[in-house]
């Protein structure tokens, strides 16, 4: 009954209902606390509930908590004398993230097997809903059910995907497997869908629903008609089957995407321009060969560096083969989606998928994607013509031979270190970024757009997974403690390098549960805030941060490459939909919105990233203090939009490879996956097709996305019509952040997107409001910033 989706990437999908996730959502918090950092101590509140509200200085100790930020970060002397208490070995213990029982792996079964109870308790109320009064509460009582599976599944999925002890990794898995089990009985409780169309059926509890429970009302529905539950027993059976189909099908495709491993056997002059430091492990005894295996860093390398546009095709080649096993694999995945989606009354696997989403249909994404493909590819062709000359001149030709697939790596390569020569050098820019100075510079942005801040807070012993993870309360300056960041920042030995956003608990009023008969409500330790003007209470969204920096080995700070500075404001992004997006229930809280809007705040916090007002916060030389030269960022902005319209066309088709193979050709007769795919790099490629390759067998997002991939590229010219707008006269005004905070970020799913894009643009956002083929058409006609 709780679908999830997590989409902080999108991250993967789930077959629940009443699990609803964006990248991890929480659970509720009670208990008074007094929280300590540094040398100062923020009191609770009172209150008749037994939960913890914290009250912050708002003014006092902003300078020092500004500098702390930074401290922390970079001087790790500073965060050892900080954090001793945290460490130590003494002093008071509580559980991950503040869960005061999950202090040792063995708490993780009993924390699900105690969920379970309460979620059946809860469960059963649902089911046995009758009179007006009972109905009316229906979708409130849904969401706090939604909240107490997310609270295992999500906590337990961060903790098994970061915890670096394998025992908590284990205990994690049985949690997650013991709720899992659960949800998927829930998906098969006709009762519970029964009761939600009852509350829709009548028409006076229908029209007091608030815009928000109306659409958390219809999340449920739709995710229920999505498993099947409103078909036949006899469909119902092959609906299940083809769902377990799809499942084991998906996670074979994804775990044998890529090209088969074969060994490439050089003689070592064929690779003239490899370096040979790169190829030495690879090459034989007599020094007279080198065997490449075809998923190697080595062999991108080589596609990049030889010279040979034969060996660089033969490389090429075999790197894209793929095999007819993994073929079969995608097209079998393929067709049982459209049989499945076909069950359930739909035309195909991709109307299915957007229905509940800004696109709401397959043909409005084709006319979207194809107008931003028609309008990019000049643009793209253009850096390709620069490409292309570059070969005319090192070959020696008298007209162009035309630029192929294997000689893109090549020439961009070539292009990028001629550019370089011939702009500022870029030497020493890293020094500007280290990680506590960009962390202390976000803090001061947010606090000019949103009036937040972050404040360092000395973790409790046993609340983090890591002595490296710092704690971040986020402050504002109206509302108080508004919800807390964790930062796992620091690269280590056996840790993931992909950087994301995990939501362990959504932001969900909590002073209006109406107690269940036989439920005994949890004392998680967790926190609270009051809402100082309506006096309502909160959970705070609580989140952990991922990435993998690393340090070059040099004393002193992490410092940050320019991509590197751009993924950590893409992942802040997210962080700020969630501590923002307050809303009555966690099922639309923040991230948690439709796919193709959720990486609107997260794309739009790049565009920030090379602003000068903005760097002016957050890039500053980690020795000396000193700004950033704006001739060094300019520099790097333009090496890094050298090749921007090729990149994005090739976003464009993929994202119209997804469309094409989640449609019903997929049931013909002859489908044949590699067939489109070459049909597409022929009409809006940059290079014709190379026979004998099968790409699509390499682009798992194919199982991730199914339908929905073009996302990305949507909320890219989202973002960029936003920036140009809202934000590009002057990025650091608040009523510019209050603007987008009001418009969009607060409400998280609980709104039409549309509406929320339509409100912040303003005019120029008139008749957005619709959501129709119009819309689409008029975001399609706005394409993606390149300059």
């Amino acid at each position: 009954m709780l679908a999830s989706i997590r989409q902080a990437a999108p991250r993967s999908s789930a077959s629940a209902l009443l699990y609803r996730s964006v990248s991890q959502s929480g659970a509720s918090g009670f208990r008074r606390h007094v929280f300590k950092g540094d040398a100062r101590c923020y009191a609770t509140t009172t209150s008749s509930l037994p939960a913890e509200h914290i009250a912050f200085s708002t003014s006092a100790n902003n300078a020092h908590d500004d500098a702390l930020v930074r401290e922390i970060f970079d001087s790790p002397e500073a965060w050892k004398a900080f954090s001793k208490k945290s460490f130590s070995g003494s002093g008071k213990r509580t559980g991950l993230f503040l869960y005061k029982y999950l202090t040792d792996p063995e708490a993780f079964p009993v924390f699900a097997e105690r969920t379970l109870q309460r979620s059946s308790i809860l469960c059963d109320k649902i089911v046995a809903a009758r009179t007006p009064a009972e109905l009316r509460s229906v979708i409130k009582d849904f969401d706090r059910l939604s909240d107490m599976m997310c609270c295992v599944i999500d906590l337990s999925e961060f903790i098994r995907t970061a915890h670096p002890d394998p025992q908590f990794v284990e205990a994690a898995e049985q949690a997650y497997a013991i709720m899992y089990k659960f949800m998927n009985q829930l998906n098969t409780n006709v009762g519970l869908y029964q009761t939600l169309l009852c509350v829709f059926a009548d028409k006076a509890i229908s029209a007091d629903l608030s815009e928000e429970e109306r659409a958390v009302g219809m999340i449920f529905i739709r995710d229920f008609e999505k498993a099947g539950i409103h078909l036949s027993p006899k469909t119902r059976g092959r609906f299940v089957s083809l769902a377990s189909e799809i499942d084991v099908l998906g996670r074979r495709f994804v775990t044998g995407a890529g090209a088969k491993e074969v060994m490439m056997k050089f003689d070592a002059k064929e690779l003239y321009g490899l370096n040979p430091d790169w190829a030495r492990e690879y090459m034989s005894r007599d020094k007279k060969s080198i065997t490449i295996p075809s998923r190697s860093t080595v062999a991108q390398l080589a596609l990049q560096t030889v010279h040979s546009g034969d060996v660089r095709k033969k490389i090429y080649e075999v790197m894209n083969a793929g095999t007819a096993k993994q073929v079969d694999t995608l097209e079998n995945m393929l067709r049982s989606r459209a049989e499945l989606a076909r069950l359930t009354g739909h035309e195909d696997y991709a109307t299915m998928q957007l229905q509940d989403k800004m696109a709401s249909k397959p043909a409005s994404v084709l006319e979207f994607l194809e107008s931003l493909a028609a309008s990019n590819l000049p643009l793209a062709q253009k850096e390709q013509g620069i490409l292309e000359k570059l070969k005319q001149d090192q070959l020696q030709l008298q007209v162009p031979s035309g630029l192929k697939a294997w000689d893109r790596s090549y020439y961009a390569a070539k292009y990028y270190q001629q550019q370089s020569r011939s702009v500022v050098s870029l030497y020493g820019l890293s020094d500007y970024f280290s990680v506590g100075t960009v962390i202390q510079g976000l803090s001061r942005l947010f606090t000019q757009l949103y009036g937040i801040r972050f404040v360092p807070r000395e973790t409790q012993q046993g609340e983090t997974w890591h002595e490296d993870v710092r704690r971040l309360d986020v402050v504002c300056e109206k509302e108080g403690h508004v919800g807390l960041i964790y930062c796992d920042l620091f690269a280590r030995r056996g840790k993931t390098k992909n950087p994301a956003h995990y939501t362990v608990r959504c932001s969900r009023r909590i002073d209006d549960d109406i107690p269940v008969e036989g439920d005994i409500p949890e004392d998680t330790g967790m926190a609270t805030m009051k809402d100082s003007v309506t006096g309502q209470i909160y959970q705070l969204p609580t989140i952990a941060l991922l990435c993998a920096f690393e340090n070059d080995g040099r004393p002193g700070p992490t410092l940050l490459h320019f991509n590197d500075l751009k993924t950590l404001f893409h992942e802040m992004g997210h962080a700020m939909h969630t501590m923002l997006g307050r809303t009555s229930f966690q099922s639309v809280c923040g991230t948690r919105c439709a796919t193709d809007f959720v990486e609107l705040p997260s794309v739009l916090m790049e565009h920030f990233v090379s602003a000068p007002e903005v760097l002016k916060l957050c890039a500053r030389h980690y020795k000396t203090d000193a700004s950033a030269p704006p001739e060094l960022i300019e520099a790097q902005d333009k090496m890094d939009k050298l090749q921007a319209a090729s990149e994005s066309q090739m976003q464009i088709v993929m994202s119209l490879l997804d469309q094409h193979l989640h449609s019903s050709i997929a049931l013909q007769s002859g489908f044949d996956s590699t067939a489109v795919w070459h049909g597409l790099e022929t009409q809006w490629g940059l290079y014709p097709p190379v026979p004998g390759t099968r790409w699509q067998t390499q682009m798992s997002h194919l199982a991730h996305y199914g339908g929905t991939y073009y996302s990305y590229v949507f909320d890219r010219a989202i973002a960029s019509k936003v920036w140009k707008t809202v934000f590009a006269s002057n990025p650091v005004d608040r009523s510019a952040g209050e603007r987008f905070r009001g418009e969009v970020l607060k409400w998280g799913g609980g709104r039409n997107p549309w509406t929320c894009i339509e409100g912040v643009l303003g005019a120029e956002g008139e008749g957005l409001g619709k959501g129709d083929s119009t819309a689409m058409e008029k975001v399609g006609s706005w394409g993606i910033e390149l300059d």
